[in-house]
C-alpha cells in the first residue's frame, strides 16, 4: 500500500528521523513528526493519516497509550505501536485502545513495513466491514417488521430491530435488556401456547410459524405472527434461531368479522330452515285436507248419480220413444263417466256450458258432426260453432290435435 500517509509519534528524535528515513525508503508519505501527544493529536487533526506509528513512552501529560486512545475514539485511525517496553502489564494497558500492531524496538527495515502493511490492510477490510453492516443495518432497521435473533438455550435476544416498536408496542432495548420480557407481555390466552413452543426448541424442534397474543404498553391487545429459522451446530444442536415478527391484528380482526358473519349467516340459515320445515308442513296439512274435501265432493257427486239421476233414466229409458233413446243412453254414459272421472277431469268441464257438455259426451261417444246436428235437431254450422268454442274453452290451440282423441286422454 505505498504512497499511504503516515504520522510518526517518538520523543527520541535521531529515533524518529531514522525511522522517516526507512518509510520513505519504502515509499510511504511521511506527513510528519511528533514528539508529544498533544502535539501528535495536533498533527492527526491536521493532516489526517492513514496510519499513526506511536511510541508508548512520551515526554509531556499524555503518553502514547493515552494518546492512541484519543486517536481511536475521535479519528478511527489505525494506530501500530512502537515500544521497547513487552512487559504483560503494558500490553495489557495497550489492547484497550485497540491497536493495529506492535514493533518491539529495535526493528528491521522489513519487519516494520510488514506490520505497516497489515496493518493497513487490517484496517481496510474492517472499513468494509463497517460499511457493509451499516448498509445492511439501515436496510434492516428500514423493514416493518421486526427481525430478532435468539440464542439457545439461554434465550437471550443478540439483536432485535427498531421495528419492536412498531410491532410489540416496545422498544427493541427491553428485549435485548431482559430476555424473559417477551413472557412477561404475553397474552393470558396464548400463556399455554408458548410454553408448548419453549418445550419444543428445548427438544430441538423450531416451528416456522407462531401465531400469538400480547398486551402492548397501553394494554391493548395485539396479534403477532413470528416466521422462525433454526441454527444448529455440527453436532445438530440448535443453538439460536432467527426470524421476523409482524402484527397481524387487523387480519385476525378481519377473520373474526368473517367468522361472525358466518355464524349470523348459518343462524339466519337455520331459522329459515326451521320457518320453511313449518310453513311447509302447514302446506302438507292444506293440501291432505283440499285432497280429502275433494274426495268427499267425488263421494257426493258418485252418490247423487247412483242414487238419484241412475233411476230416474232407468225409467225414461222405458217409457221414452225408441227414436230417442240413444240420447237418454247418451246422458246415462256422461253421467257414469263424471262418477268415475277424476277431480281434474270435472274442473275442465266446469268451464263448458250444459249443450257443449251434451255435445262433448257425443264426440266422445264417436258421433260425427252430422249425427249430432240429426240427433239434437241444430244446424250443422252450430254443432261447428260449438265445437270451435269448445277447443277455445278447453285450451286446445293447436290445430292438429283431435277433439276426440283430447276428450278420452281426460279420462
Amino acid at each position: 500500500m505505498g504512497e499511504a500517509k503516515i504520522l510518526i509519534v517518538e520523543d527520541e528524535n535521531i529515533v524518529a528521523k531514522d525511522i522517516k528515513n526507512i518509510l520513505k525508503g519504502i515509499g510511504y508519505n511521511v506527513v510528519g513528526t511528533a514528539s508529544s501527544g498533544e502535539e501528535a493529536l495536533e498533527k492527526v487533526n491536521d493532516s489526517m493519516p492513514d496510519l499513526v506509528l506511536m511510541d508508548i513512552v512520551l515526554a509531556g501529560k499524555m503518553n502514547g497509550i493515552d494518546t492512541a486512545e484519543e486517536i481511536h475514539n475521535n479519528f478511527k485511525i489505525p494506530v501500530v505501536y512502537l515500544t521497547a517496553y513487552a512487559d504483560k502489564k503494558t500490553l495489557e494497558k495497550a489492547k484497550v485502545t485497540e491497536p493495529y500492531g506492535y514493533i518491539l524496538k529495535p526493528f528491521g527495515d522489513r519487519e516494520l513495513e510488514t506490520v505497516i502493511e497489515m496493518a493497513l490492510y487490517k484496517y481496510q477490510m474492517e472499513k468494509k466491514l463497517r460499511e457493509n453492516e451499516e448498509r445492511y443495518r439501515s436496510l434492516i432497521e428500514g423493514v416493518r417488521e421486526a427481525i430478532f435473533r435468539m440464542t439457545l438455550p439461554e434465550g437471550d435476544y443478540e439483536y432485535f430491530s427498531p421495528a419492536a416498536k412498531l410491532v410489540f408496542g416496545y422498544d427493541a432495548s427491553k428485549f435485548v435488556k431482559d430476555p424473559l420480557f417477551i413472557k412477561k407481555i404475553i397474552h393470558p390466552s396464548s400463556e399455554d401456547y408458548i410454553r408448548e413452543k419453549w418445550a419444543e426448541l428445548a427438544k430441538g424442534i423450531v416451528d416456522p410459524i407462531y401465531e400469538y397474543k400480547i398486551l402492548d404498553s397501553k394494554n391493548n391487545e395485539r396479534w403477532i405472527m413470528q416466521s422462525n429459522k433454526g441454527l444448529f451446530d455440527d453436532e445438530g444442536n440448535l443453538i439460536a434461531i432467527e426470524g421476523i415478527c409482524r402484527g397481524i391484528t387487523e387480519r385476525k380482526k378481519a377473520e373474526e368479522s368473517l367468522r361472525k358473519a358466518h355464524d349470523e349467516l348459518e343462524r339466519k340459515v337455520k331459522e329459515r330452515t326451521v320457518e320453511l320445515e313449518k310453513k311447509n308442513t302447514a302446506l302438507k296439512e292444506v293440501l291432505a285436507y283440499i285432497s280429502e274435501e275433494k274426495l268427499n265432493i267425488r263421494r257426493e257427486i258418485t252418490s247423487d248419480i247412483d242414487q238419484v239421476l241412475i233411476p230416474i233414466l232407468a225409467k225414461l229409458k222405458r217409457a221414452v220413444d225408441p227414436n230417442n233413446l240413444i240420447l237418454v243412453e247418451l246422458i246415462e254414459s256422461g253421467l257414469r263417466e263424471l262418477a268415475t272421472s277424476p277431480l281434474n277431469v270435472l274442473s275442465v268441464y266446469s268451464k263448458l256450458s250444459p249443450r257443449e257438455i251434451e255435445i262433448c259426451n257425443m264426440v266422445k261417444n264417436g258421433l260425427t258432426s252430422k249425427e249430432i246436428s240429426a240427433e239434437l235437431n241444430i244446424a250443422p254450422t252450430t254443432v261447428q260453432k260449438h265445437r270451435q268454442q269448445m277447443r277455445k274453452k278447453l285450451g286446445i290451440t293447436n290445430d292438429k290435435i283431435n277433439l276426440r282423441s283430447y276428450l278420452l286422454s281426460l279420462t
